[in-house]
């Protein structure tokens, strides 16, 4: 069974992404550096410099919907734009693969890429 470090390792090395140390609002620029919304758990952002965007991934335990739910409310409250995601399939992730479903976010018109970047998620 492969660790964290290896699974994300193999994640760059498969999309060409790289770690970023961006804020959350790098990737929503609405969204608080403050306030999270509720289910976010190992949040991470990561950088494409092919595609020059910022995605954030959050995967917090057993479901991602939750997750998205606040954030389409905190989107609202803010004022914030639209943006676009995709959830990682069943036992894919960085984190722990079958017990957290991924999330993943960029900016509005990125849903192919981000559905390619999920699917490409480590497989247990």
């Amino acid at each position: 069974m492969t660790g964290y470090k290896d699974r994300q390792d193999e994640w760059l090395k498969v999309t060409g992404l790289k770690l970023s140390n961006a804020r959350l609002s790098k990737v929503l620029p609405w969204m608080s550096d403050c306030v999270h919304p509720t289910g976010f758990d190992h949040t991470r952002v990561y950088y494409s410099p092919e595609h020059k965007i910022h995605i954030l991934i959050t995967e917090p335990y057993h479901t991602a919907t939750e997750a998205l739910s606040s954030l389409k409310k905190l989107s609202k409250c803010a004022g914030g734009g639209c943006f676009d995601y995709a959830f990682g399939g069943k036992n894919r992730g960085l984190w722990n693969p079958g017990e957290c479903w991924s999330l993943l976010v960029a900016k509005t018109g990125t849903k192919k890429y981000l559905d390619f970047l999920a699917y490409s998620l480590h497989k247990t």
